[in-house]
């Protein structure tokens, strides 16, 4: 099963929106995960 909202002739516009949202989420991810290993090293340092 693929989700495509588009016309079959219009596959590769999907795959770059898809691959755009992928970037996306994987950046937000690594921004967040950034985030709490700051917070995790600042209260080390702290106590």
């Amino acid at each position: 099963m693929v989700f495509n909202p588009f016309d079959s002739s219009l596959a590769f516009v999907w795959d770059l929106i898809a691959m755009v949202i992928s970037v996306v989420i994987l950046l937000a991810l690594v921004q967040i995960n950034g985030l709490m290993q700051k917070k995790v090293i600042n209260t080390i340092t702290i106590a």
